[in-house]
């Protein structure tokens, strides 16, 4: 809406029970291609003829990876919108995100991937209790778990890297009508499983626009309610803490970033 009021003409692609379906003055839906997203996502950039593309939701960041990948006419595009493609693969990780912010000064927790229950459980050994487990592509409080003693860590491990299979995916896409159910499918199975040393506090989070490395605006805002420990807030109170605002600027230039991009 801020876009179409600023006289910029905006079309959209997605589920056909979006909520965007409802905002007036959009040019044009695409819609999604049930059994290959990511190619009708491809289609979508070609025939808007979109400057730039504005992913979502962090499924939708991943999509544009892979169609920069397969689609190298659309490379530039993506990479003006999105930031430089050679840090794609940093920005799907956690652990590497968190691991560029401490070589930058940024103040961050103690984080490390996971690749199996074993390493998981191996980390009881060294780490102090409790840790957060955090699945790659998760949002809204979904993918977090607390283990509370080291023997729940490997438990942890297995529930966060169990995900749907192959025939839940298509059981969605046929009963549930969930156009993006098979592209959700194989994005998750490539997730990783990452723990962090958990720090007691109040959740904040924040949001950036940027271009190029160069943040152009900021809003932060605290936790006042949320859903449960770790779910998605429900209130939630504007605020500014210089530091947050540094750390967004150093990390949107390290990664050359464009586009929107959020820190918890």
């Amino acid at each position: 809406m801020r876009f179409r009021d600023a006289g910029a003409r905006v079309s959209w692609w997605g589920p056909g029970d979006h909520p965007l379906k409802y905002v007036s003055g959009l040019e044009q839906h695409f819609g999604v291609a049930r059994l290959d997203p990511m190619a009708s996502l491809a289609k979508a950039l070609e025939a808007s003829g979109a400057d730039r593309v504005v992913p979502t939701d962090d499924l939708a960041a991943w999509m544009l990876h892979g169609v920069a990948e397969r689609n190298p006419e659309l490379g530039a595009r993506i990479e003006l919108s999105l930031g430089r493609r050679a840090q794609f693969g940093v920005l799907r990780s956690r652990a590497q995100v968190l691991a560029l912010a401490r070589e930058l000064g940024i103040a961050t927790p103690r984080a490390t991937a996971l690749g199996s229950a074993e390493e998981a459980e191996a980390l009881g050994k060294s780490w102090p209790m409790p840790v957060v487990m955090k699945s790659d592509g998760s949002n809204g409080g979904h993918g977090v778990l607390f283990a509370q003693k080291a023997e729940e860590l490997a438990a942890a491990w297995h529930s966060l890297r169990r995900q749907p299979t192959r025939m839940a995916a298509w059981k969605r896409l046929l009963v549930n009508g969930d156009e993006v159910a098979l592209l959700d499918a194989e994005a998750l199975s490539k997730i990783e499983i990452s723990a962090q040393e958990f720090i007691p506090g109040i959740p904040a989070n924040a949001m950036f626009a940027c271009d190029k490395g160069r943040v152009l605006a900021g809003i932060q805002v605290r936790v006042e309610v949320a859903q449960n420990a770790t779910g998605a807030s429900s209130i939630v109170r504007r605020m500014y803490d210089a530091r947050i605002a540094d750390a967004g600027k150093v990390l949107a230039s390290a990664l050359g970033l464009s586009g929107f991009f959020g820190l918890d």
